[in-house]
């Protein structure tokens, strides 16, 4: 047990003056008096935490462990944040191991577009994102969509199915998002068309770009709940914050940075960026010394005694952030803090994003009668493909409610077929849902149904040259059908809406495909129509229903 030091405070281990009763640490302000000015590693405002957070943050080094010191006396063990160029501190300790979707559709102090996050070179541009202006700009700027707030009178639930509860944003509001998706577009490839840097540099510039085109599209076409339609409007709002965010760094900053001078004075702090926490000194230099916010993470110590204190702060998080988490939502990340975890809040679920009308979706009440109905894997595979009786001898035995089915194995080949339960399963609960059981929704005709030629080169002599990571990438593919997730619109989007121009070319090989029948004509003819096939998928025609 430590030992309370006697008198009202003491000197602790580390030469900082604590109180004896509540060991917390008497903050007085210095001033160096050589250099002047702060640099990186300086607390225009300082915090410390007696305890540790809730995920591990790695980087941070304690020094010499134990609960106490050498007198007996506590040993300091918790987490000191500094900031050289800002009036205030994050309150990271409200942050949760997990991170949690949030009934405002954002995921708190992990979102990248609502909180300073930790810095790492696999997000590098998160410090560049746009803070939101105040609410008497946005409807003024240019980007103002980006912190719109997503309200119920923007939800139309959908036509005919009003009691699913399920819908899609207000056409108007829609095309707002389309319309700032294409301008930034056009900015985006502007820039990647000025060729100033690598290619590599626009990877994260491209990837937003992407991310905004799909977004768009999914609360375009694809009826949700509206806690799924708030999601996607969040992460489409980040998507486009990154973006600039991408945009900026590589306009702005990149060139900053690459032209540091470490006898020039910091830049003044940019406070229109959200800035960056880290627990590397060099980091927190740097950034400093481009003017960006930095906070600097460190153990009591690694607090140095000539360290410029200007005052004590009282850590306090962004504005209208809500903590209540959004129910039946799992955590996006569950962790150390790493550049996975920065990203985390960009998982929106794309197995839970349903196309189609909400009448076509299944309801949970349904949803058991229908997967056993559907899924042959809950009957006798030979009563339903009696033709295949002869072929299933050489697999292995069926298993019955006396031999039940082994658990699934990572290392099993692919190909290799599930045991199956004979009649019905019996797992499933009188509530209506279905069992959690991991062979219960695999089809056994999907586990034959895996067309590995569709993952070879191709070899048209009418298709340009595939991409050589594109192909590389293409022939790693994972076939294992233990892969395969059903996705909820399985009966709605299997097949081709729009058949494949291959279905036309001749396959003789060493015929030149335009010489043989009508191949060409046939081509310049999918060509022209398929404007209008994609037309009639993406509208959802009656017609094309």
């Amino acid at each position: 047990m430590p030992i309370k030091p006697p008198g009202p405070t003491y000197i602790n281990c580390y030469g900082r003056e604590r109180h004896s009763d509540t060991d917390v640490w008497i903050i007085e302000p210095y001033s160096r008096p050589n250099p002047p000015g702060y640099v990186g590693t300086d607390a225009l405002v300082i915090h410390e935490y007696k305890c540790g957070l809730q995920y591990a943050l790695p980087g941070l080094d304690f020094g010499v462990r134990g609960e106490e010191d050498d007198r007996g006396y506590l040993r300091p063990t918790g987490i000191v944040i500094t900031s050289p160029n800002m009036d205030w501190i994050l309150d990271i300790m409200k942050d949760s191991n997990d991170v949690l979707a949030r009934i405002d559709g954002f995921y708190f102090l992990a979102d990248t577009c609502k909180a300073p996050q930790n810095f790492y070179l696999g997000t590098y541009f998160l410090p560049f994102v746009l803070v939101r202006p105040p609410d008497s700009e946005i409807s003024r700027h240019e980007f103002g969509l980006a912190w719109r707030v997503l309200k119920r009178s923007d939800f139309v639930l959908e036509k005919g199915a009003e009691d699913s509860g399920l819908g899609r944003i207000d056409s108007a509001l829609a095309d707002e998002f389309v319309a700032l998706r294409k301008m930034l577009s056009s900015r985006i490839q502007a820039l990647i068309d000025e060729a100033r840097w690598l290619p590599i540099h626009y990877d994260e510039l491209r990837y937003s770009r992407t991310g905004m085109h799909y977004s768009s599209l999914t609360l375009t076409f694809a009826p949700q709940t509206f806690e799924d339609t708030l999601l996607n409007v969040n992460t489409f709002q980040r998507h486009v914050l990154e973006a600039l965010a991408c945009y900026s760094y590589l306009k702005v900053w990149k060139e900053r940075e690459m032209n540091l001078d470490v006898d020039s004075p910091p830049r003044p702090v940019d406070k229109s960026i959200m800035g960056a926490l880290t627990v590397d000194t060099n980091v927190a230099i740097r950034l400093h010394a481009m003017g960006v916010p930095t906070w600097l993470i460190r153990t009591p110590s690694r607090i140095p005694h000539d360290m410029n204190i200007s005052r004590e702060c009282i850590p306090s998080i962004p504005n209208g952030l809500e903590r209540a988490v959004m129910p039946n939502k799992p955590a996006a990340y569950s962790g150390v803090a790493c550049a996975t975890r920065n990203r985390a809040c960009q998982r929106t679920g794309m197995q839970n994003i349903r196309l189609g009308h909400s009448a076509f979706h299944i309801t949970s009440e349904q949803q058991v009668s229908n997967y056993e109905h559907d899924n042959v894997i809950l009957r006798d595979p030979d009563e339903v493909f009696p033709a295949r009786a002869t072929r299933q001898k050489a697999l292995p035995a069926i298993a019955s409610p006396s031999n039940p089915p082994p658990a699934l194995s990572t290392s099993s080949t692919a190909g290799a077929r599930l045991p199956a339960t004979s009649g019905r399963s019996t797992s499933s609960t009188t509530t209506g849902l279905p069992s959690s059981c991991p062979w219960r929704r695999i089809s056994v005709e999907e586990q034959f149904a895996i067309d590995t030629t569709k993952f070879h080169e191709t070899r048209s002599v009418l298709e340009p040259e595939a991409n050589a990571l594109w192909k590389l990438a293409r022939q790693n593919v994972n076939t294992d059908w233990r892969r395969i997730i059903n996705h909820p619109d399985l009966k709605l989007l299997h097949g081709y809406p729009i058949f494949p121009p291959s279905i036309l070319m001749n396959d003789k090989p060493g015929q030149p495909e335009w010489r043989v029948g009508r191949t060409l004509q046939y081509a310049v003819a999918w060509l022209v129509i398929r404007v209008a096939w994609f037309s009639r998928t993406t509208n959802r025609l009656p017609t094309s229903m």
